[in-house]
């Protein structure tokens, strides 16, 4: 019996003298193998027993690649809410300041700054908040 519906099976082979185990990722198989005083060394007992510890990891590493992704997601979307709210107050100040004006080119410099930083933090592409705010400024 396997949680999740999986396939693979524990299965005791060559007259319990080897026990297949499924490998939680991909198709391998580990094989223990031995005897005991020429007596086989596994018995059905052992293939629940290893049925339910493959199970049970398969089920932690199902966790955990559940919990990573949710941390990548949120990980994403902070970084993604930090580019929009610095990056709107950076362009209102750049749009506030007068055309030529240091406050104005200083803004610009810290928002490229800011861009490259996201960029680079989450491989972000087409992500140009000046290019897209520029039709809200002119309006």
């Amino acid at each position: 019996m396997r949680l999740g519906g999986n396939s693979k099976k524990v299965a005791i082979k060559d007259n319990g003298l080897s026990l297949n185990v499924p490998a939680i990722l991909g198709d391998d198989t580990y094989i223990l193998q031995g005897r005991s005083m020429g007596q086989r060394l596994f018995s059905g007992d052992d293939k629940k027993l290893a049925g339910f510890l493959s199970e049970l990891a398969e089920g932690i590493y199902r966790q955990q690649s559940i919990e990573f992704e949710k941390r990548e997601t949120d990980r994403t979307q902070i970084v993604r809410d930090l580019h929009d709210d610095v990056g709107a107050k950076l362009l209102n100040l750049i749009y506030a300041a007068p055309e030529n004006s240091k406050i104005r080119a200083y803004a610009r410099d810290a928002l490229k700054a800011l861009k490259d930083s996201f960029m680079t933090i989450e491989d972000f592409e087409d992500l140009d908040l000046e290019s897209n705010w520029r039709p809200v400024w002119v309006n």
